[in-house]
């Protein structure tokens, strides 16, 4: 087996890299190079692969769980976003404000969905109170 120098494995790891997010910001699997999963990283058949492994060394997501906590803690002491991990968090806040403004954007369209179903609901039962 030949000896390889440490440049050679450093450029190996930055044309690798390089590759990965160039598959990302193309929309496909950086895994198995079909078409990412809309708003995803990996394809449908790899997310499943990665959870497989991921259940396997903790069925029960205990180090997940821990790991976001103290992920959560680190941020705040630091002042920074607990969402992005990037940006500072607004003064006595733990999001910055495009994490913010993202968040509640979010909430919003929840809210209409939300509203929507029970209408649905409501009306659903009106229908069924008038038909005997």
């Amino acid at each position: 087996m030949a000896a390889v120098s440490k440049e050679a494995k450093a450029n190996h790891a930055r044309l690798h890299k390089e590759l990965r997010q160039w598959y990302k910001d193309h929309g496909m699997c950086p895994r198995c190079k079909n078409w990412a999963e809309p708003g995803r990283v990996y394809c449908k058949n790899c997310m499943k692969i990665i959870r497989a492994r991921q259940d396997l060394h903790d069925p029960t997501g205990e180090k997940r769980k821990l790991y976001s906590r103290e992920r959560r803690r680190r941020l705040k002491e630091a002042g920074l976003c607990t969402n992005c991990g990037k940006a500072m968090a607004v003064k006595g806040q733990v999001l910055c404000p495009n994490c913010k403004e993202k968040n509640r954007e979010s909430q919003m369209v929840y809210n209409i969905r939300q509203r929507i179903k029970r209408e649905a609901e409501r009306r659903r039962n009106e229908q069924d109170k008038v038909q005997p």
